[in-house]
């Protein structure tokens, strides 16, 4: 039989170059609608400011959302300018840290071949692809959580104050990042592995106290600006009702989604190991039930920091799915533990794994075919090149014969993935957000109009238009300002939908549309947006008209 070394080591060279491909060119494209654009929208506004510890967007008191995105954000754009890539640098480099973290706490519980499948499973996920693109406050979230796994994971080794002090910096950040859901995650996961370890010597270590008192005084910039903007209230909201307020009812937010929504979306958030994922869970929980079995066990707090908190989320009055993500890393681990294990004892499931790394790479070639032959027709015959070459690379890799199960069973999903996120964000993403008509306004304006020119955009919401025409963009619900800048002999553009003409215009307003730009929201894909042929039914148009008076009274 041939050895499988050789294939083995290409195929770890080739994966990460790969992912990091993948991931550096999703930099480049526009940030979507809501979320991404308004945080960058809001770093660009901190960075203009001289006030970095009170927070707006479009000149309105902001409280949402921690800082660190803010910040992180608005330092990039001051060294690198006000860029797509920009905005999202700073999230990329924390999850590859947090990538490189979670490797290291895998390989102090358990051994190389571990560590390097739970950095494979984290990183070649399609949530990651999802969340690498689509920046918002979990990814820096993410990152230092997976950072603090690691310091912790170290300090109960060692007990050494180098990493409890680390672990102090990383959860302050992760505080910053997006609140205490952070704290709770990990700390869920230690309280539950030191009561079944009965390590009582650990649970009353004097380090506690420091780490306690780390955090605070980290975090002492944050609140203090919290309370010198808001008050009392302002701290209360972060520290309480944000986070904990939509479990307990304190917050009135609420999407009304069912406890079964964060399992439905798990199922196909961590493709291509779902399945695997689910067997390892369902392995581990037999062991946690297990007296006998349950003290052997390495570490509980992998566990511990996954299904606590995904219990907790469940629970939450409001639900979107990226709030899930942050269990994701032990989840990672739990898959990772038991790849290992059938892997080294050839386990009666490894025809099984074989067979579905077959299904996830048809799929994927099947998906992607769709996407650049159907969805959006691609003449990048490059492109094309690329992708069947890697795809060969993936048949060749599981029919080989020197091909191990490392290879079937880990690498040939990793590069399955790889597969689809390279077609998403060299090809698909491009394409969709021609359809995000905010940005794509926003740049005709920043191009077209000049800096006293008034621009207006007419019962329309979205954060891009703003980012992109580099300017503030009143939106608005009563036309009255536009007839006021009209009688200052202001010119005056308008954005508007076609079922607005007729009101405008019987109030005195002559519209000279100068524009227009197709409409999706890009964010809810829908089989009519995806088929061309009925692509035109799912599109609103928005007009960009220049304005004047008509002798039409209002």
């Amino acid at each position: 039989m041939t050895n499988s070394g050789g294939l083995v080591l290409a195929l770890r060279y080739l994966l990460p170059l790969l992912a990091l491909v993948t991931l550096v060119f999703g930099l480049f494209t526009d940030s979507m609608d809501v979320d991404a654009t308004q945080y960058a929208l809001m770093s660009k506004e901190l960075l203009e400011s001289d006030n970095w510890l009170h927070f707006y967007c479009r000149g309105v008191p902001y409280l949402d959302k921690p800082p660190l995105i803010f910040w992180s954000t608005a330092l990039s754009y001051k060294i690198f300018g006000v860029t797509n890539w920009a905005y999202k640098l700073p999230s990329l480099l924390v999850m590859l840290l947090g990538t490189y973290g979670l490797y290291r706490a895998s390989k102090i519980w358990y051994n190389q071949r571990t560590a390097e499948i739970s950095a494979t499973v984290f990183t070649f996920s399609f949530w990651f692809i999802m969340i690498a693109q689509d920046v918002k406050t979990d990814n820096l979230l993410i990152g230092f959580s997976c950072l603090s796994f690691w310091s912790i994971s170290e300090w109960l080794n060692a007990r050494s104050l180098k990493w409890i002090l680390l672990t102090a910096v990383f959860q302050a950040f992760a505080l910053m990042a997006k609140g205490p859901i952070a704290t709770v995650s990990l700390f869920s996961g230690i309280g539950l592995h030191l009561m079944i370890k009965k390590d009582w010597k650990k649970i009353l270590d004097w380090h506690w106290l420091l780490l306690i008192a780390t955090i605070v005084l980290l975090l002492a910039p944050m609140t203090f600006g919290l309370y010198t903007q808001y008050g009392k209230e302002g701290v209360l909201f972060f520290y309480w009702t944000q986070s904990f307020g939509r479990i307990t009812g304190a917050s009135s937010w609420s999407n009304e989604l069912g406890p079964d929504f964060f399992i439905h979306t798990t199922l196909w958030a961590f493709l291509p190991w779902t399945p695997i994922a689910v067997i390892a869970l369902l392995k581990s929980l037999s062991v946690f039930f297990s007296t006998e079995k349950r003290s052997r066990q390495s570490e509980w707090l992998t566990v511990g920091s996954f299904l606590l908190p995904f219990i907790a989320l469940s629970t939450s009055r409001f639900k979107l799915p990226h709030y899930i993500f942050i269990t994701y890393p032990y989840l990672s681990i739990i898959t990772a533990i038991y790849l290992d294990k059938i892997i080294k004892h050839r386990l009666k499931m490894s025809r099984l794994w074989s067979l579905w790394s077959v299904v996830i790479l048809v799929v994927v070639a099947l998906l992607v075919t769709v996407i650049l032959t159907v969805v959006f027709p691609c003449k990048n015959y490059l492109l094309f090149t690329l992708l069947s070459g890697l795809l060969f690379i993936g048949i060749i890799s599981l029919y080989h014969s020197g091909s191990n199960s490392t290879i079937k069973w880990v690498m040939v999903p990793a590069l399955a993935i790889t597969i689809l996120g390279l077609t998403l964000n060299f090809h698909f993403y491009p394409n969709l957000l021609d359809f995000q008509s905010g940005s794509v306004a926003g740049r005709w304006i920043k191009e077209h109009c000049q800096p006293d020119h008034s621009v207006f955009g007419y019962r329309l919401f979205g954060y891009s238009l703003d980012l992109y025409a580099n300017r503030r963009v009143e939106q608005i619900e009563d036309i009255k300002p536009v007839i006021k800048d009209l009688k200052l002999n202001k010119r005056v553009f308008l954005l508007l939908k076609n079922e607005d003409f007729e009101i405008l215009r019987n109030q005195g307003i002559n519209l000279n549309i100068q524009t227009n730009f197709p409409s999706f929201h890009i964010s809810l894909l829908t089989p009519d947006f995806l088929n061309p042929t009925t692509r035109s039914k799912a599109l609103e148009t928005i007009y960009m008209a220049e304005v004047s008076l008509t002798n039409i009274k209002p």
